[in-house]
């Protein structure tokens, strides 16, 4: 098996994509696999796959029913210990990024790194965290672009669940951090920019956003814990929960979580 599979899905982002694959073939460690899942775009974007073909291990242009089915094809194509999910549009820090962090890839089930995020006309580090706590997944998540995951925790644990239109890695990733206890650490090493443009970033979607992080909440805690969690913080009035943004204020639940898992 190999060390590293990169797996860029994409629906008619041509110049996103064309971005994102420069930034892969560029790396000068080449011990990784690149694999391409395109949604069957119509903009184009199939003459770019075309035109960087040999590049690819793996590339399809097909129907899919959203981000998380066509994540969840990169996988199941996939050769490599760790998955890293470099979507159109996402693109590497640096030439050097692979040569830096795969000997950190050993063991452990979650590794994350940090992110550039353009936003408010200014370019912003985001650190992940250092360690994984329940208070941190009530205010933001991991940023799947800069976060390997190991393949087995996908056998062990369930692909991506493709019901989820916006927050199925959120969903993955409480599932297994916090329900099923996988591994984590944090890697202090830049690993890509993100552009604050995607569908999950339009504020058309927000409400859709918050509706499905509070279905991965119900989903795998009890009732009457996700009872005192609608409760305590009237999830649906609210307006300062915005989980779109830094500004969650849910310290009540996530004491009571912390009491109850810990």
């Amino acid at each position: 098996m190999i060390k590293l599979s990169i797996i860029t899905i994409n629906y008619n982002n041509k110049v996103g994509l064309q971005k994102t694959i420069e930034s892969v073939i560029a790396q000068t460690s080449k011990e990784f696999e690149f694999i391409i899942i395109d949604g069957n775009s119509n903009d184009g974007s199939k003459d770019i796959i075309a035109q960087y073909q040999s590049n690819f291990t793996y590339a399809i242009s097909e129907p899919d029913t959203g981000i998380y089915n066509a994540m969840n094809k990169g996988i199941a194509k996939s050769n490599g210990e760790y998955l890293l999910f470099l979507n159109s549009g996402d693109w590497l820090n640096n030439n050097q990024v692979i040569a830096s962090i795969k000997n950190h890839l050993n063991d452990t089930d979650v590794i994350s790194g940090d992110m550039n995020i353009f936003q408010e006309n200014n370019w912003n580090l985001h650190r992940s965290q250092d360690t994984i706590t329940i208070d941190y997944f009530l205010r933001i998540s991991l940023y799947h672009q800069a976060t390997f995951v190991k393949k087995e925790l996908f056998s062990k644990s369930g692909l991506y669940d493709d019901n989820f239109k916006l927050a199925g890695d959120y969903e993955f990733f409480i599932r297994t951090l916090l329900k099923q206890d996988a591994t984590y650490k944090h890697i202090p090493f830049l690993i890509s920019n993100f552009l604050t443009d995607g569908i999950s970033n339009d504020k058309g979607f927000n409400e859709l956003n918050y509706k499905e992080r509070e279905l991965a909440w119900s989903k795998h805690f009890s009732k009457l814990v996700y009872k005192h969690f609608e409760k305590s913080n009237q999830m649906s009035n609210s307006k300062e929960l915005k989980w779109g943004n830094r500004f969650f204020k849910f310290f009540p639940f996530a004491n009571l979580l912390d009491k109850i898992f810990n």
